[in-house]
């Protein structure tokens, strides 16, 4: 006897994306929408918010020794909250989606989130 619903193909094909494929897809439209000219080189500049504030250190001497200038302080309440902006990047959305993206995975790792970040042209 069979029962259809334990084959396979309807219980795989609508299974639900993963935190990264969302930040991923949720990144590539923002990225593409803010991303200047290609006339040469940007920065982006990057707001991360964190609850504990050892790992949100370890997280910001991280960036710091990516070559990122980098403000780490305390705000009200339990929170903390790193600013920087990254060094000169060539003007490529492939680039600065990674840079993005990495940048925002590992700060998940550390407990911090990507508040907000924007491109600066060079």
């Amino acid at each position: 006897m069979k029962l259809p619903f334990f084959s396979k193909k309807n219980t795989t094909k609508n299974q639900p994306e993963t935190q990264t494929e969302k930040l991923q897809t949720s990144l590539s439209a923002e990225i593409e929408k803010s991303l200047p000219q290609p006339l040469g080189m940007l920065q982006i500049n990057y707001v991360f918010l964190c609850t504990e504030g050892r790992k949100g250190d370890h997280f910001a001497s991280k960036l710091a020794e990516a070559g990122d200038e980098i403000s780490y302080r305390k705000i009200v309440g339990k929170g903390y909250v790193i600013t920087g902006t990254t060094e000169l990047i060539k003007v490529d959305a492939d680039i600065a989606k990674q840079r993005i993206i990495e940048m925002t995975e590992h700060g998940l790792k550390y407990g911090c989130s990507l508040a907000e970040w924007n491109f600066i042209a060079c």
